[in-house]
């Protein structure tokens, strides 16, 4: 990883070079006059003046942008890397305590539901399956996408079982700092009308996440005034201008105990999720 990082680094340097050098870097010293370090001698210096160099070191600023541009395009690639690291080894740690036998996933939990405005405890999920999902309302693409694959996939179950299994989609908010109960009400329900909204102090979220292994932090300009602690810490002031990272699971939960049972990564579709769902359902 860091080698790939310090290539990648390399490439854009010299793109910079080229960029704001008009050409590619002089490698020979620079004298006092700004010049390569070669020298005349008297027998071989032309008769005429020292020709001029024709790289110039003003700077644009279009050159500016670009150096900018590239070096936030650079920030962003590697805190992507970060986070999918972190991902990937959240969705390890669950399918390892899955094929363990172990039910070290998931617990009992208070939160506000943001139709209500009232507690909403765990044990309300018992007598139906849920689908419990994790994310925040100004993500724009990953979220979106996900909840209606997890709506998708609750009618085609409901559907293909003649209403006999019912499923009950859940999304809880991992930004609790700028998702009340007036932003996660509407949210929820431009993808399904029976999707439960909670939200809940910022404690409260954090228990919540670590009970599923939920990893999650903030990236976006309020982390470039500060240093990232992970698990939804942010050291960059109160900027609300920001994005969360995090991992992209899906929850099955059963009807007895609210229990997890398995997950979902974001590469099923809605049809393959459903069709899990519907043999593991019955093979209770």
């Amino acid at each position: 990883m860091r080698g790939q990082a310090r290539r990648a680094g390399k490439r854009v340097t010299e793109a910079l070079q080229e960029s704001l050098l008009g050409g590619p870097a002089p490698s020979g010293r620079l004298g006092r006059s700004g010049r390569s370090g070669r020298s005349w001698s008297s027998a071989s210096a032309p008769s005429g003046p020292p020709p001029r160099t024709t790289n110039s070191y003003s700077v644009s600023y279009a050159s500016l942008a670009l150096a900018g541009v590239t070096g936030a395009g650079l920030y962003y690639y590697f805190e992507r890397v970060k986070a999918d690291r972190h991902a990937r080894a959240a969705l390890k740690g669950a399918q390892n305590a899955q094929v363990a036998g172990k039910a070290d996933i998931g617990g009992p939990f208070t939160l506000i539901d943001s139709e209500t405005n009232q507690p909403f405890s765990s044990d309300q999920l018992k007598g139906t399956w849920s689908l419990l999902y994790f994310g925040f309302t100004h993500c724009p693409d990953i979220c979106p996408d996900e909840l209606e694959k997890i709506a998708a996939a609750v009618d085609i179950v409901e559907k293909e079982s003649k209403g006999e299994i019912l499923l009950t989609p859940v999304f809880i908010t991992l930004d609790p700092e700028r998702d009340g109960v007036k932003e996660v009400a509407p949210y929820v329900k431009e993808f399904h009308p029976r999707m439960i909204g909670l939200t809940g102090s910022k404690e409260d979220i954090m228990k919540v996440t670590k009970s599923y292994r939920v990893y999650f932090t903030k990236a976006g300009l309020a982390e470039m005034t500060g240093e990232n602690g992970g698990n939804g810490e942010n050291g960059g002031g109160q900027d609300d201008d920001y994005l969360i990272d995090h991992s992209i699971i899906t929850y099955l939960l059963d009807n007895k105990d609210g229990a997890f049972v398995t997950f979902f990564g974001k590469n099923y579709t809605d049809e393959e999720m459903a069709k899990s769902i519907l043999n593991i359902v019955r093979s209770q």
